[in-house]
């Protein structure tokens, strides 16, 4: 039968070999933690990634989104030889998206009786320009020979006058004519006429015609 000091001896070498096996142990799972750390790390980057490539999806899918309706027509029902812009205005916007206000619109060619003639082939500008709700992006519209609308964005930048509010062009075009024959305008010939925040300008660069208009049709300088 073995003696204490033989009881002692194995009960010594079993707490050594139990506390290595603990050291061992840690030594695993620190090594086990230290290869999935980086692992988690990737994990986490890929889930960022992901996140801020939905988030970038919802924005552009936002109220900023100003496409238009899919039941507005593209074509403006009119004649093409004697189209008038500021009537077709309703229907302009309605093209060029919701949540939009009106800024300015740009016509060539008008004639005496307010209308521009898209039939000749000799083809006029007709556009007209909205801004988002947030001011941020300009959305303008053109119209084609055959009167088929167009719709193009960019971002405003600080060079662009946008103000609060610009009321819907409502002067009669003859009528401005008329007072710009007093200003050497002939009796039948066309003018490049731009309406904005100031009102009308009117002008016929080869007869050196150069008039403003304000909003309430008085000529304001000529």
């Amino acid at each position: 039968m073995p003696d204490n000091n033989d009881w002692d001896t194995a009960l010594e070498q079993m707490k050594q070999v139990e506390e290595k096996l603990k050291a061992d142990a840690a030594k695993q799972q620190k090594k086990n933690q230290s290869t999935r750390n980086p692992m988690i790390f990737v994990l986490m980057g890929i889930l960022a990634l992901l996140i801020i490539g939905v988030g970038a999806v919802l924005f552009l899918s936002s109220d900023n989104s100003t496409s238009p309706p899919p039941t507005v027509p593209k074509v403006i029902e009119a004649d093409p030889a004697q189209f008038d812009p500021q009537i077709s205005l309703e229907t302009v916007q309605r093209f060029a998206g919701d949540n939009l206000r009106f800024l300015s619109l740009t016509m060539t060619q008008v004639h005496p009786d307010g209308t521009v003639d898209f039939s000749t082939g000799n083809t006029p500008t007709v556009a007209y320009t909205f801004v988002t709700s947030d001011n941020r992006e300009l959305v303008i519209v053109r119209v084609a020979d055959d009167l088929t609308m167009s719709r193009t964005t960019r971002l405003a930048s600080p060079d662009d006058t946008i103000p609060d509010r610009v009321e819907p062009p409502s002067c009669d075009i003859p009528q401005l004519w008329q007072l710009a024959k007093t200003y050497n305008a002939p009796n039948d010939g066309v003018a490049n006429i731009d309406y904005d925040l100031d009102g009308y300008h009117f002008v016929i660069a080869s007869l050196a015609v150069d008039l403003q208009f304000n909003g309430d049709c008085i000529l304001i300088r000529n």
